[in-house]
């Protein structure tokens, strides 16, 4: 049993490491676009119309929880946002 607990840490881990650099991504591309619109090469409505294509896709598929540290789609109630860099 402890083998099998110390298996699913390990697991949970990694994901939770994957989510990270995952988020990191995100937020990365996301600076990247908000540098783009602050230079005036692309609006800012391109950026924000991301998060609503992300959230639209979510909710079409079935997904109703989101893993985001972005506080951006706390703008749909329909999805419940988790932070995972955040420890509950």
């Amino acid at each position: 049993v402890a083998s099998g607990t110390n298996a699913c840490s390990s697991t949970a881990k990694a994901r939770v490491s994957v989510a990270r650099a995952q988020v990191e991504e995100v937020a990365i591309q996301r600076r990247r676009q908000k540098a783009l619109a602050d230079q005036g090469a692309v609006p800012m409505a391109t950026v924000e119309d991301l998060d609503a294509r992300i959230a639209a896709l979510c909710l079409q598929h079935g997904v109703r929880e989101l893993w985001s540290a972005d506080r951006d789609f706390s703008r749909f109630p329909q999805l419940v946002v988790t932070n995972p860099l955040v420890e509950k």
